[in-house]
């Protein structure tokens, strides 16, 4: 039912549907003492191994070195044909080889009716402190019409909308990953905007803990052409 519930959740605002409880069992793991005697060495290593892992500092695994990830510039190369300037923003998702995600949204005051050709801004605004490689990308571009129609409330039935997509698919083929998670958020966005237009929806895989991405392209049948860049820092 995971899949059919989170895809309704998408298309639906936040309210309409209870939450769903996820139940986590925790597993307690005992040792328990069998009564057969273990001799020599074979129990001088199991004790020095048992030791060796309650040992482990938490902070050990590999995971904890992962970059975060920062919406650096955009540039319209080709504005739309909105008159009087474009008032772009963008909706970035980013989901994590262990099933976790996030939607963030940026947008800047300054770009309202200010964006024209060859237009170019660096607002490199912090996404978030942790992209682990393998982590999947997703940006949507939106034009605003009067007042952006993404608030908080939007945003959070998004995310939450979207967590629950990503974990149903985060485990499947790369292409799959990329093809519903745009999907998804096309479908998740659309069903939530009024009046502002959704452009275009492009995504990118994280391979680095350090560097710039490929550039996410926007356009459709070159009626605009916008590209954003997103560095892992």
């Amino acid at each position: 039912m995971g899949t059919a519930y989170s895809f309704f959740r998408l298309l639906l605002p936040l309210g309409l549907f209870p939450q769903l409880q996820r139940l986590q069992t925790r597993r307690r793991v005992s040792l328990m003492n069998s009564g057969v005697p273990l001799r020599g060495k074979i129990t001088t290593s199991i004790t020095v191994g048992l030791i060796a892992i309650a040992a482990l500092p938490l902070s050990a695994s590999p995971a904890a070195a992962a970059g975060g990830a920062r919406f650096e510039e955009f540039k319209a190369y080709a504005a739309t044909s909105e008159e009087g300037g474009d008032s772009p923003y963008f909706a970035v998702f980013i989901g994590r080889p262990n099933g976790t995600s996030e939607v963030t949204l940026i947008r800047k005051s300054w770009w309202d009716n200010n964006v024209d050709d060859d237009y170019r801004s660096v607002p490199q605004h912090l996404i978030t402190s942790y992209t682990p490689n393998g982590s999947l990308i997703v940006v949507t571009l939106i034009e605003e019409d009067v007042d952006p129609d993404l608030g908080s409330a939007q945003v959070t039935s998004l995310r939450e909308a979207m967590g629950n997509y990503w974990e149903d698919f985060h485990q499947s083929s790369p292409q799959e990953r990329v093809s519903k998670m745009k999907y998804a958020m096309n479908a998740g966005i659309g069903a939530r905007l009024g009046n502002d237009d959704l452009l275009a929806t492009d995504a990118e895989w994280v391979n680095t803990q350090s560097g710039w991405l490929p550039a996410f392209e926007f356009n459709n049948n070159n009626a605009f052409l916008y590209k954003a860049w997103i560095r892992i820092v």
